[in-house]
């Protein structure tokens, strides 16, 4: 099983002010991070617009947020963060009976095991949509939901788990993340990395010329910077033992990849122009 650690889903369009860190990631995930994410921000800006209101309602489901709805790295003391998703597992093997709620949860990568031991009360959502419960609102919401509650596999307010795996496979809920996503994920969070360390290093250059990205990717100085915040940059061939590389370690032509890719993005043209213009062909 591969463990992808810290993945920061950052959520789009209305949400966009929003993120989430997921602390763990394996490629066995049943559900898209993305899927769950998503579904994620809505819950926080919900949170946030509530954020002055003292009443229990609220003060559940910030509890809910913080320590039980997410299976991902509840406790990253044990199983490297992955035993509440093993327990996720557990739901889905042969000859289970799952309860409506769990059923759900499943479908949306959320821990379905904490409910009714961590997570109290938590309606059935296969009637009408609730009223004045924002939070379970975007429960009844979701797709996951609507073809669960007109499915014809509920029966008594319970699904076996062979019939929620056809329902989920149906409807394409259930997508394993494959490695090529996990790489993805981990390019994405190295870029983020070398954008931060890139401002930290031309802040403090005093550098007579530009610099350009051939020559930032060989600075012993960036590369030093870099290996502070968790990324190596080796001097080993692009094609040697690239198999062998871990997932934090960069080539110098890697890295002026990454470089370039950051020079030429949106991030870029945000930043400060007496950053920008330390850079040559960037401004």
């Amino acid at each position: 099983m591969t463990i992808q650690k810290e993945f920061v889903y950052k959520c789009k369009g209305y949400y966009k002010d929003y993120e989430y860190l997921f602390e763990y990631v394996d490629d066995n995930r049943k559900v898209d991070i993305n899927t769950t994410g998503a579904f994620i921000c809505k819950i926080k800006k919900w949170l946030n617009f509530f954020s002055k209101n003292k009443s229990k309602y609220l003060q559940d489901w910030n509890n809910y947020f913080k320590y039980h709805l997410i299976a991902d790295g509840i406790n990253p003391h044990i199983d490297e963060g992955q035993y509440y998703v093993k327990q996720n597992y557990q739901l889905l093997k042969s000859n289970k009976t799952l309860t409506y709620n769990q059923a759900l949860f499943l479908l949306l990568g959320l821990n379905a095991h904490e409910l009714e031991r961590g997570i109290k009360d938590f309606p059935v959502l296969d009637g009408d949509e609730p009223i004045a419960k924002p939070f379970e609102l975007e429960f009844w919401r979701t797709k996951q939901n609507q073809e669960l509650k007109q499915s014809s596999f509920i029966v008594d307010g319970k699904i076996t788990s062979e019939n929620l795996k056809e329902l989920a496979d149906d409807n394409g809920f259930f997508t394993k993340l494959k490695s090529t996503n996990l790489k993805t994920v981990q390019k994405d969070k190295n870029k983020e990395i070398i954008q931060n360390v890139l401002l930290e290093f031309l802040s403090q250059s005093t550098h007579s010329t530009k610099h350009n990205v051939n020559a930032l990717s060989q600075k012993s100085k960036l590369k030093g910077l870099l290996k502070n915040s968790g990324i190596i940059v080796t001097e080993i061939d692009e094609e040697i033992n690239k198999n062998d590389r871990k997932p934090n370690e960069l080539t110098p032509r890697t890295l002026a990849t990454h470089l370039t890719e950051i020079f030429t993005s949106d991030w870029w043209t945000k930043q400060d122009k007496t950053i920008q213009s330390k850079v040559k062909n960037y401004q």
